[in-house]
């Protein structure tokens, strides 16, 4: 009985180690393999007057998602991803600005959505993500922006 043991831990370890493998840091993927898994957007707060030489800084916050972004296009995110699976996935998120009526109705979004965190999520885990990036939009058009679209987006197992 002690060799039919020893024979089958012989085979369980390497299956051990390439389950835990499957869960280190996420490896780039092709674009088309991600599908968007959440998308919230957000109303941003009219600024005042903005001031010519003056630096602003726009923030906004809903629930699990909150950031900023400067007058030089400089942006930060802090967001939780759920994944409701075992097996994982890789999720990234990001953020899109735009202008438009109240609510974030009619928007004409000024940039593509940047993509700037990414993890990989096993094991029915919610993580929190955080990351940033530059927009090369102008200063006028970060002044006017009224709303602000954050985007999950998943790559593998989703949930």
């Amino acid at each position: 009985m002690l060799i039919s043991v020893r024979k089958s831990s012989h085979y369980l370890l390497p299956v051990l180690v390439s389950l835990l493998a499957a869960c280190t840091a996420p490896d780039e993927q092709p674009e088309d393999s991600y599908r968007v898994v959440n998308r919230v957007d957000i109303e941003l707060r009219p600024m005042d007057e903005m001031v010519e030489d003056q630096s602003f800084r726009r923030a906004f916050d809903q629930r699990d998602i909150e950031g900023s972004f400067t007058e030089s296009g400089a942006w930060s995110i802090k967001g939780v991803a759920e994944h409701n699976r075992l097996r994982c996935g890789i999720y990234e998120m990001g953020l899109q600005i735009g202008t438009g009526a109240p609510a974030c109705t009619a928007v004409k979004w000024l940039n593509d959505i940047q993509y700037r965190t990414r993890e990989r999520q096993c094991n029915s885990a919610s993580l929190l993500h955080s990351g940033g990036g530059n927009m090369s939009l102008s200063r006028e058009q970060l002044a006017s922006a009224t709303c602000v679209r954050i985007v999950t987006r998943c790559s593998g197992t989703c949930g």
